[in-house]
């Protein structure tokens, strides 16, 4: 009994006090304290790192290879100026090339298309879709002759002629409206066309007039403002100004502020519940004093009043339950807050990775651009454009009373027009999936090199006196690129690759409704399947975000970090769901604040250097501001909200080292109280142990002593100890 083997003293459960000690606890070897003032050996800026998943780096590589090819096919197939210049009714491109009819004029002057643009007016319906395929290649945008009676104020306009003798093509369309030059395109302006007291003409014009009046408006405004911008820019260039400095300062006085906002809020919460429910009581009282009695209202308002007091107890037990994580999750935020204090430099990383995405945006664009104009030239034919006055074909002849004439009859018109391909669809998914992901890979880049930096901070010193090392976002960056492009590049392939899906299902859901099979069931299915998918990206982006920040303070790859994350944010789920909670109160509080200074501020000095003159009283560059104020505190705060993610991150994995030498003041002190409940339960149960252990010696040593003159008590000693 005595012998090592069977010695049952405490120190033979070092998993046991592992584990039970922290909850964060990640099992494995303990890693020695460290020495005071220096940075950690092993995590953050001194962890061994080497290429993490070296396979998904390797596969994005030759994916963008492969999309590389796609774009190069493309780029020969496709033919952009057939969109940007557009395509006139025989496939010509206007403009460009030699056309396949004879026109009069310069051919290479015509780079804008006219539509033939007419209406129905016993339908009271413009015919703008049947006159898109039928557009006519112009030098200048064609009008209307002015004149006091109705149909003759038409113009007509050549349509080159005939095609190979087919009279079935009118050599010329009639001019209604008045139309400007707009994108290579005749844009016509459809209140330019005078009714002349035709009721069924009056009547389709105004069926657009409010909008057409708000256009108007808005129009007025925006010149307005575009001449208020330039003359008062300088109160744009203070207001920004304004908001950066105090962004600044809100995070230095956001450490002070943390406890009294929460303490506030819950307050606020409490009473508000406790007063909803009175409200709903008093109301309940007000109809039962009716004549007659409202019964069955005041049933429901007393269902209302008990429900919301309820809720108000439960919300005080809850709080006075996790008041403990809720100081924990103030403490840090408020460490938080002091990262983009000592390394200032971050809040540019996400003005950077910006101006990254705007190279794979113009990408994206032209991909599709081509995509969109790879097709052919097929001859189609197309029911042609009537004219129909109160239900009657009307003969339309030229604004000079020369003897041509045209009537216009709903017979059919074979036009050449331009079939595009049947894979396009696909081919603008691909490309959709491809800029998806980059998106997300550079968003990754940028909260990986944020999360570096925290941890450089958090694991620089112990206790309170953090020194981040010198060049910390350069050396963050580096470190991204260097070692972990792959982990980044796995975990924004899921998440585009499911945010793909959920786009080709909104194009299904499209299909579905164009071919008339929207019924109540379908739409219900597809309403479950985008409410999973989205659920899903959530999930995915928790989950990325989280192993993001673990890679970036040891090393690891995508799949074990997300385990160890995981791991650690569910032994701590009431801490990590109070920082989410306070998180989001504090940040946004901190957005409409900066906002709300900043356009004050400008609205001040607007008044002081006399920028309000003009018509909107210098509003519109307060609107402008606040705008900008609110960017650059979407900014700030995006960079705070991945500092305090890493932070309790960082405070989680610091609970399950030795000594939880490196967690700021404050947080060490709710360590070292889990610590010590954790030991001292520990004591209790190897005490018990040890009083069972005496109790199971006491039989065994009379059993020793009775065989011990036996012939073979050697054997049976022996035997009893290895029992």
């Amino acid at each position: 009994l005595q012998s090592p083997a069977l010695s049952f003293s405490s120190h033979h459960f070092p998993t046991k006090t592992r584990l039970g000690a922290h909850n964060c606890a990640m099992g494995g070897p303990k890693e020695a304290p460290p020495a005071l003032g220096k940075a950690h050996p092993t995590l953050g800026i001194n962890a061994d790192r080497s290429c993490s998943d070296k396979l998904a780096l390797l596969l994005w590589i030759l994916i963008w290879l492969g999309f590389g090819y796609f774009c190069i096919t493309i780029f020969k197939a496709g033919d952009p100026d057939r969109l940007l210049l557009g395509t006139d009714y025989l496939g010509n491109i206007c403009g460009r090339g030699s056309p396949n009819v004879t026109v009069a004029g310069n051919w290479s002057q015509m780079r804008l298309l006219w539509y033939p643009i007419t209406f129905d007016l016993a339908k009271k319906k413009l015919l703008v879709k049947e006159a898109l395929k039928l557009g006519i290649c112009v030098q200048t945008c064609p009008a209307p002759v002015p004149s006091s009676s109705f149909l003759p104020r038409l113009t007509m306009i050549d349509t080159y002629g005939t095609v190979s003798g087919n009279a079935s093509v009118p050599a010329q369309w009639p001019v209604l409206f008045r139309s400007r030059p707009s994108f290579g395109r005749c844009l016509p302006n459809f209140f330019s066309f005078d009714c002349q007291n035709s009721s069924d003409c009056l009547q389709t014009l105004l069926n657009s007039n409010d909008t057409f009046a708000n256009a108007e408006e808005l129009t007025e405004t925006l010149n307005q403002g575009i001449d208020e911008f330039r003359t008062g820019w300088p109160s744009l260039v203070a207001g920004v100004t304004i908001a950066i400095v105090f962004s600044f300062i809100w995070l230095l006085v956001l450490r002070r502020l943390v406890k009294p906002v929460v303490v506030l809020t819950g307050i606020l919460v409490f009473v508000g519940l406790g007063f909803l429910g009175y409200v709903f009581w008093a109301w309940r009282a007000s109809k039962l004093a009716e004549d007659p009695p409202q019964l069955e209202t005041a049933k429901y308002l007393f269902i209302a009043a008990i429900v919301t007091w309820v809720l108000d107890f439960i919300f005080l037990c809850v709080v006075i339950f996790i008041h403990r994580d809720v100081l924990i999750a103030c403490d840090v935020i408020e460490e938080a807050t002091k990262v983009p204090v000592s390394i200032p430099s971050m809040v540019l990383i996400p003005v950077v990775s910006f101006v990254a995405i705007i190279p794979f945006v113009v990408l994206a664009l032209g991909v599709a651009l081509y995509i969109q104009s790879c097709g052919d030239v097929l001859s189609i034919t197309l029911p042609r454009p009537i004219f129909s006055l109160n239900g009657t074909t009307t003969n339309l002849t030229a604004a000079n009373g020369a003897a041509t004439a045209m009537a216009l009859a709903n017979t059919t018109v074979e036009v050449k027009q331009y079939e595009f391909k049947n894979w396009r669809i696909y081919g603008h998914l691909g490309n959709i999936f491809m800029f998806l992901w980059a998106f997300g890979l550079i968003n990754a880049i940028a909260f990986m090199t944020i999360s570096l930096c925290a941890v450089f901070w958090y694991f620089s010193a112990p206790g309170d006196n953090k020194d981040p090392p010198t060049g910390a976002v350069i050396r963050a960056a580096g470190v991204t690129l260097r070692y972990h492009l792959g982990t980044l590049a796995f975990g924004s392939f899921i998440v585009a690759l499911i945010q793909t899906i959920r786009i080709a299902c909104v194009v299904i859901e499209q299909k579905l409704r164009e071919a008339g099979l929207d019924g109540d069931q379908v739409k219900f299915l597809m309403k479950i399947l985008h409410c999973i998918l989205a659920c899903l990206e959530r999930i995915v982006k928790f989950i990325n975000k989280n192993a993001y920040i673990v890679c970036s303070m040891n090393g690891k790859s995508f799949i074990p970090a997300a385990r160890e994350a995981l791991e650690l944010l569910v032994s701590n789920a009431l801490s990590v769901g109070a920082v989410t909670v306070i998180g989001e109160i504090v940040m946004t509080f901190g957005k409409v604040l900066i906002t709300v200074v900043s356009g004050i501020s400008v609205y001040y000095i607007n008044k002081a250097m006399g920028y309000d003159q003009g018509l909107t009283g210098g509003m519109i560059l307060v609107v402008i501001v606040l705008f900008l104020a609110f960017l650059v505190a979407c900014l700030f705060t995006s960079v705070f909200s991945v500092c305090i993610d890493t932070i309790l991150l960082c405070y989680c994995k610091d609970k399950t080292e030795v000594e939880p030498a490196y967690a700021p003041d404050d947080l060490k002190s709710y360590i070292g109280n889990a610590q010590k409940r954790a030991l001292e339960k520990n004591a209790s149960e190897a005490a018990k142990h040890e009083k069972a252990l005496k109790q199971l010696a006491h039989p065994m040593t009379t059993l020793q002593k009775h065989v011990a003159g036996e012939p073979d008590a050697a054997t049976k000693i022996g035997g009893l100890e290895m029992l």
